[in-house]
């Protein structure tokens, strides 16, 4: 049976499993689309959640579309943000 498909504004799963490009051992990321929901959750823009986590709109596009693996600095920031 495959993965069951998410209603949409269901909350996505936070983490997700991707191999490490070098050695190939499995890693835990912050999933894109969790992400992206939370941002839509909190009623942010892309271009000021970016800001706001220091980094650049395009970057948080391919984060969230998870063209990119999610960095921890990027997970720190968004804890900062949080409190």
């Amino acid at each position: 049976m495959g993965a069951r498909v998410k209603e949409a504004g269901e909350q996505p799963d936070q983490w997700r499993k991707t191999a490490c490009g070098e050695c190939g051992h499995e890693r835990i990321m912050i999933n894109g689309a969790w992400l992206k929901w939370r941002r839509q959750r909190a009623g942010i823009d892309q271009r000021t959640f970016a800001k706001r986590l220091g980094i650049s709109g395009p970057y948080l596009s391919d984060l969230e579309r998870n063209r990119r693996d999610c960095p921890d600095s990027i997970e720190i920031a968004y804890r900062r943000l949080r409190r």
